[in-house]
């Protein structure tokens, strides 16, 4: 039987976490469903026995043998997402979706829904980006202009270095380097969205080849920033998969503090700092907004909204809203 002839798909939920290990469980416990499954990377610089703690008897979790030291706009969370990719694609389940969460993110909807929604778009792509290599903003085309370092280094010289490099990036804005990615028989553009991202395995497969097989890339993103923001992006924007990339969109909730066009599958609000929702009061205009995640919940802060989502999850039939 071929892929679009399937009634039904396995989902592959790839978190990265460093803390919160009671919402991992609380998480994993949400996505136990048929063949799906949860594939954990718990940063290397945090104990993973109390995440493993969290999970324990839940069938449905794997976490990743290699870990690494995560830092944010550090390459090292490309290594880890990549990791997680690789480890679901030889589990001996058969994956037709990758979906990229973090830590403190948390399904609006039913693993039901989840399945319907994603059978209904089995073939798109949930990974939006702009160019950032044509960008006449400077906060755009700095990314990929600029030198940056973002995992954490002790030695003195780097550190001098990188307040030196921030300074170029930030206040100067001139470009530097070379925006783009060149080899003799390619010139890719780089392309900026968000690390919240949906594959099909065939994509997944594409951009697991490309890191392995492709080092002079890494080379190249190893100092843009963000890597988990660009990495992927640029690799789908520049092959046959950009075509397949999904139009579906999100909708800004009510009195929202900030809204962007280019959030994928998760709604979060992104002001000055990731908002933390936590009040009952917003669930319904969460909904509202077609996401199938949000983020960032706290098991302790959050618990009332994570209480009332498990509950009308676990009542409302899986075709009762339009996914569509």
């Amino acid at each position: 039987m071929d892929n679009a002839s399937k009634k039904t798909i396995n989902i592959a939920f790839l978190v990265l976490c460093h803390d919160e290990e009671e919402l991992l469980g609380r998480l994993s416990k949400f996505l136990l469903y048929g063949e799906d499954k949860v594939f954990v990377h718990v940063d290397r610089k945090v104990d993973i026995n109390k995440f493993k703690n969290a999970v324990v008897g839940l069938k449905n979790v794997c976490f990743t043998e290699n870990r690494f030291d995560v830092y944010w706009g550090g390459f090292n969370s490309v290594k880890a997402t990549m990791e997680l990719i690789k480890t679901a694609l030889n589990d001996n389940v058969y994956f037709d979706r990758f979906v990229l969460l973090q830590g403190r993110d948390y399904p609006l909807h039913s693993p039901e829904y989840m399945h319907n929604f994603f059978l209904s778009r089995r073939n798109e792509e949930f990974c939006k980006g702009s160019n950032v290599t044509k960008s006449k903003n400077p906060q755009d085309y700095m990314k990929c202009c600029g030198w940056w370092n973002r995992d954490r280094t002790t030695n003195f010289f780097s550190k001098i270095a990188n307040k030196f490099f921030a300074f170029l990036n930030t206040k100067v804005c001139i470009k530097y380097r070379r925006g783009y990615f060149k080899t003799r028989t390619l010139k890719w553009d780089v392309f900026k969205g968000w690390a919240q991202i949906s594959l099909t395995r065939e994509c997944a497969l594409f951009v697991l080849n490309t890191y392995e097989k492709m080092p002079r890339y890494n080379k190249f993103m190893k100092h843009r920033f963000p890597p988990d923001e660009i990495y992927i992006h640029t690799i789908i924007y520049n092959s046959r998969f950009r075509e397949r990339i999904s139009s579906f969109y999100l909708i800004p909730k009510a009195n929202a503090s900030w809204f962007d066009s280019a959030l994928n599958l998760t709604y979060f609000e992104y002001p000055s700092k990731v908002v933390i929702f936590k009040d009952l009061s917003e669930y319904d205009e969460l909904l509202k907004t077609k996401a199938l995640f949000i983020r960032k919940v706290s098991s302790k802060d959050s618990r009332l909204l994570l209480d009332e989502i498990d509950y009308r999850t676990s009542i409302r039939n899986a075709n009762s809203t339009s996914f569509l």
